[in-house]
């Protein structure tokens, strides 16, 4: 049941013409369908705003890295000497965990189709087991897939380099 006092009626009045203040606003600030413009003024048309796409969608996000692997984990361990976001021209120690037995073998496909092969290693650490280290120095920003091989294990890591 509603209460008929005299405030409360202002009060409804009030909120009516707020109501309706906020549509005219809103009607006044959308582009008129009329096709009526200003002589000389190129026609208005809206336009959406770009879509947003991640150069590299699948990129490491922090140091500690589980990559996508067949046959067994390999978890991965990113030291760059910038810290995050990693830096084209920069070094950045990578320490793989591969289980398996054999070498190690780690190229990163960069850019353009550009292939790379690391600085330093993949070199065996004693302790842990199964632990190697490779260096690598992106020569140029980009989504660079590191793929990794062991014995039966393939992986893949990513890294958006700035």
């Amino acid at each position: 049941m509603r209460p008929h006092t005299p405030l409360f009626h202002q009060m409804e009045v009030i909120a009516a013409l707020l109501v309706g203040l906020m549509l005219a606003a809103c009607a006044s600030a959308t582009p008129s369908s009329s096709g009526s413009q200003v002589p000389g003024s190129a026609p208005s048309r809206q336009v959406a705003p770009p879509v947003a796409t991640p150069v590299c969608p699948y990129a490491a996000v922090g140091p500690n890295v589980e990559a996508t692997a067949t046959v067994t984990e390999i978890s991965v361990v990113i030291e760059s000497t910038t810290g995050f976001p990693i830096l084209a021209g920069y070094l950045v120690k990578i320490r793989w965990t591969v289980a398996g037995s054999g070498p190690l073998h780690v190229v990163a496909h960069g850019p353009g189709g550009m292939t790379l092969l690391p600085v330093q290693g993949p070199s065996e650490h004693i302790t842990p087991p199964n632990e190697w280290g490779t260096v690598f120095t992106f020569p140029v920003a980009g989504c660079w897939n590191l793929h990794v091989t062991r014995d039966r294990a393939v992986g893949d890591i990513w890294l958006d380099v700035q």
